[in-house]
């Protein structure tokens, strides 16, 4: 047989084409609106206490069949305390804050539950 071929894709695209509800690309974020949104992110890593890491590498590969899978991305913040893995994605929005939490789109959820699998086999949890 010949050597299998190897796809790479993102978290974000991956969950794109899964069809969890509220693609995190559908949306269309001016530039202005993108600067802020990483300004924001800058300020709110900023607070975070010693030992917190931003911007995380993490990558992971499926090994099927007929293929591997490369999925690759960035976690927002990770902090590693005694028996716990916190991993933080950090989302801007201008919409009231208190009903998100309540009511998290499902692709959000889905992105940071592939990080947090991801960081969970890096770290053999």
């Amino acid at each position: 047989m010949i050597g299998k071929e190897t796809f790479r894709v993102s978290v974000r695209d991956l969950i794109a084409a899964s069809g969890p509800k509220g693609d995190l690309s559908q949306v269309y974020v001016s530039r202005t609106r993108a600067l802020a949104g990483i300004r924001e992110h800058t300020r709110i890593q900023a607070m975070r206490p010693p030992g917190y890491e931003r911007e995380v590498p993490v990558s992971t590969r499926v090994d099927h069949d007929l293929f591997f899978l490369d999925i690759f991305g960035r976690i927002d913040g990770m902090m590693v305390t005694g028996d716990r893995v916190w991993v933080e994605e950090i989302k801007t929005t201008r919409q009231d804050p208190d009903f998100l939490c309540r009511n998290p789109l499902p692709a959000h959820k889905a992105q940071l539950k592939c990080y947090g699998h991801m960081i969970a086999q890096e770290k053999g949890l």
